[in-house]
């Protein structure tokens, strides 16, 4: 299971685009957020947060990512400057010994 929260700001902002937490395994999209955060005009990106279900296999890497749809091309977040409120928890949830 990997849980993720980013909190931030979207820049060159317009309304109508919709925000979705992505998870990357082993350099390729394996999960999306089904349902985004839409950001409607002029109220700006102020963070979203997902809980991913994955079956990894020993040494597959992960990482966190987003993607946006809609309004205001070359859009971007820039992630809150204190580091606390943008992660990723990984947990263990079954693990078989046969």
């Amino acid at each position: 299971m990997v849980e993720c929260n980013l909190l931030g700001n979207g820049s060159n902002e317009a309304g109508g685009r919709s925000w979705k937490a992505q998870l990357y395994q082993n350099g390729s999209v394996t999960s999306q957020q089904s349902q985004g955060v839409v950001v409607l005009s002029g109220s700006g990106f102020t963070g979203m947060s997902h809980t991913f279900i994955v079956y990894c296999s020993a040494g597959d890497t992960l990482a966190l990512g987003y993607s946006g749809s809609g309004a205001a091309a070359g859009s971007r977040i820039t992630g809150e400057a204190s580091g606390t409120q943008c992660y990723m928890k990984v947990a263990l949830m079954n693990r078989s010994l046969a």
